[in-house]
């Protein structure tokens, strides 16, 4: 069906549509609505009125102008009048549609004119696309304008759209002179009832981004389409996202830009972030979101996002009962928001992400062949596996490490952010540490450390005792040969430095004068603060509390030193002190723990001695290492040592610092050990010891010796030695 144009507009059509002839105060003729308080349609305005009113029929609708039910001039109160023009031959024409006889056939009135999509375009702009609640009705409304700038196509290059259609076709983003024609979608039930669900963008992964068809200009019609596919665009897409560290509202922001502005209308550019996430199974961090209460005692039941406000005034189960929620105000008005959250993202799913990767799936099991200082060349190992009736050696089960420590994430503030971290035992020693393969499993937020870990590694042990030696259930995982197989786990260590481990251990804290966990040395308060264990070199005092108390420790010495049998805590010695100190909480500072450990408790195979790794590395960097250099570095004065490294040879390591350019796997650049070694953490020791004083303390004709400073001369030459283990 095309559009047909009629010399003039007569007085009679006039009459019947309520429209009259006048003059503007420039003397051009305008035609009046007799319904409209507007009296300034110009012929080529009252054109494209007419052809506007037939947007809303059905493609196989004939449209009879002459009709006064098909013409319905009150609803175009709102429509803009501010520009004229005139149609290609120079005068106005009247709209006329009808089958091929020339017969024309009348329909129920229908018209959408412009002020709709107006309207539209207005509720669009109040409703806030951040806010899932609004974005199904903006898909909608998107679609209906799509569909109804779809239609606004002229039907022949003759028929060039006016000036008051082309702001509605420029409102809609589809200035294109009708040049570009959408091969899909085409149709708009389709883009109302799937055009914004998850499922329809994942049916679409291997679609390409875009499909349009161009008319060249020599009648020939060409398909072009994106070189991407959907899928690719959103790998692509959030790769980028992360490499320039965009944020989520701006990423928002520039998907619904790419997709209203940019790209052809009807493109397959997801609406949104959530959308684009959920089109590659990408799990949401709302998802793993847990909520606990203001005492860290008890854990709420999972509850939905959108469930929150039905639930904001559920408590806890503690005598406090503490609220699960808060009432936070902003813009959008008020709603819930958790009063304490952590976020687990489950034992199952680490393992089933490692076992994912082909490389972790070739290299398990293939480490067990170690010395008898790692895992499972250990007595530790022997006796677990004695324990579960031989299930850690088999080669289908593994065992695992967790990692745990906190980190100050800000640097213009105090915020702790504790993390538990997870990998495999039964890798080779040389892949175990790996980046690739240890997996972050619990967040804790902070800005404070809590005062208990058990609600936070609660899912946690549950995981391990679920899938572990002495249950029935087992992890499906896919081994190398892309089999399905049953996988049963172990837990085998803590791997955290000493204030973190008292988390876990409930062992007293290492500033307590019984804060070693391992034997009864006690603690000697150093003249500059601090807590030291001594025993090295002279006997140390022994805890003596324990005689007459637990039946273990009645010998034990009144002096010794580190190492000695006597002292040492035994599983059973660490069971029967935890059980005094819940016993009767006054005995914590004495016994020198808190309580029975969470590790402990629901993993019974574990045992105190082995599952608590000593942190040696903080031992050595900050008890051996720094106190060494703080040593030969000391302030220059009256009265220098002869080990002490003097001003000239200071330079030169200064001078020597400022040639080093670290590389991105050093993390941050290296300081100058004799002016800022006072800030310096253990990965700055670290990298000192293994890379920086290699060249710092060299000779200048060899890089296999130490610049050690004395009163006699500028160097002297000491070959590097690395003494053995004791």
């Amino acid at each position: 069906m095309q559009y047909y144009c009629a010399a003039k507009f007569t007085d009679a059509w006039l009459q019947k549509h309520k429209f009259s002839r006048c003059q503007d105060p420039l003397g051009q003729e305008v035609y009046a609505c007799t319904q409209c308080p507007f009296t300034g349609r110009t012929r080529s305005q009252l054109y494209g009125h007419m052809k506007r009113c037939r947007l809303s029929f059905p493609e196989d609708t004939n449209l009879n102008m002459d009709n006064e039910n098909d013409f319905n001039t009150s609803d175009d109160h709102n429509e803009d009048h501010s520009s004229s023009s005139k149609d290609s031959s120079g005068h106005t024409s009247e709209v006329l549609s009808g089958d091929s006889s020339g017969h024309s056939q009348v329909q129920e009135e229908t018209a959408l004119p412009s002020s709709l999509v107006s309207a539209l375009i207005h509720v669009m702009d109040d409703l806030d696309p951040a806010n899932p609640n609004h974005r199904q009705t903006l898909e909608y409304i998107s679609a209906i304008l799509d569909n109804l700038c779809q239609h606004s196509y002229p039907e022949s290059e003759d028929d060039e759209p006016d000036a008051a259609e082309l702001g509605v076709l420029s409102q809609l983003g589809a200035m294109d002179h009708g040049q570009l024609q959408l091969l899909e979608p085409t149709n708009p039930a389709e883009l109302l009832a799937s055009g914004s669900t998850v499922q329809a963008y994942k049916e679409r992964l291997d679609d390409p981004l875009w499909r349009v068809t161009v008319n060249n200009g020599d009648g020939v019609v060409v398909c072009q389409e994106a070189r991407i596919t959907v899928g690719q665009f959103g790998y692509a897409w959030l790769k980028e996202k992360m490499a320039g560290r965009v944020r989520d509202v701006v990423a928002d922001r520039q998907l619904r830009f790419l997709r209203d502005i940019c790209l052809p209308p009807g493109n397959h550019v997801p609406p949104s972030l959530y959308v684009l996430r959920k089109m590659l199974g990408i799990p949401d961090p709302r998802d793993f979101e847990q909520h606990i209460c203001l005492s860290e005692k008890c854990r709420f039941p999972p509850l939905p996002t959108k469930d929150w406000m039905d639930h904001r005034d559920d408590t806890c189960n503690c005598p406090e009962k503490h609220k699960r929620f808060k009432m936070v105000t902003t813009s959008a008005g008020a709603h819930p928001l958790p009063n304490k959250r952590y976020w687990d993202f489950g034992v199952e799913n680490i393992i089933q992400a490692m076992f994912s990767d082909p490389l972790f799936r070739q290299l398990r099991g293939t480490g067990r062949d170690n010395e008898p200082d790692d895992f499972y060349g250990s007595q530790m190992a022997k006796d677990i596996d004695a324990k579960t009736n031989g299930q850690l050696m088999q080669h289908a089960n593994s065992a695992y490490d967790l990692g745990f420590d906190f980190a100050q994430v800000y640097q213009f503030k105090t915020h702790s952010v504790g993390l538990l971290l997870m990998r495999c035992t039964d890798l080779p020693v040389a892949h175990r540490s790996k980046r690739r393969f240890t997996y972050i499993l619990t967040v804790i937020p902070g800005p404070e450390e809590p005062s208990s870990m058990d609600v936070y590694v609660s899912r946690t042990l549950d995981a391990f005792k679920e899938y572990g030696p002495y249950s029935e259930s087992s992890l499906m995982v896919m081994g190398n040969d892309r089999q399905l197989f049953e996988h049963k786990i172990f837990l085998s260590a803590i791997f955290a430095d000493t204030p973190a481990n008292r988390k876990l251990s409930l062992w007293n804290s290492y500033t307590s004068a019984t804060g070693c966990g391992h034997c009864l040395l006690k603690g000697v308060s150093g003249e500059g603060g601090g807590m030291y264990f001594r025993g090295y070199a002279v006997d140390a005092d022994v805890n003596c509390i324990f005689d007459g108390v637990i039946p273990d420790m009645e010998n034990a010495p009144l002096s010794a030193r580190c190492g000695d049998p006597r002292i040492m805590v035994s599983h059973e010695m660490h069971l029967k002190r935890a059980a005094l100190a819940m016993k009767d909480p006054q005995w914590t500072g004495i016994v020198g723990c808190k309580g029975l450990s969470p590790i402990i408790r629901e993993l019974d195979y574990c045992n105190y001695n082995d599952v608590f790794v000593v942190p040696v590395a903080h031992a050595a960097l900050f008890g051996v290492i720094k106190r060494f250099w703080n040593t030969i570095l000391g302030k220059l004065g009256r009265h220098v040592m002869d080990y002490t490294i003097l001003g000239p040879q200071r330079k030169i390591m200064a001078q020597r610092a400022s040639h080093i350019i670290t590389t991105n796997d050093l993390n941050r650049p290296y300081r100058d050990i004799v002016k800022h070694r006072g800030t310096w953490t253990m990965e700055d020791w670290l990298h000192w010891l293994d890379s920086y004083s290699v060249y710092i303390l060299h000779e200048e004709d060899s890089l296999q010796s130490v610049v050690y400073g004395t009163h006699e001369g500028w160097y002297q030459k000491i070959p590097v030695v690395v003494p053995e283990p004791d």
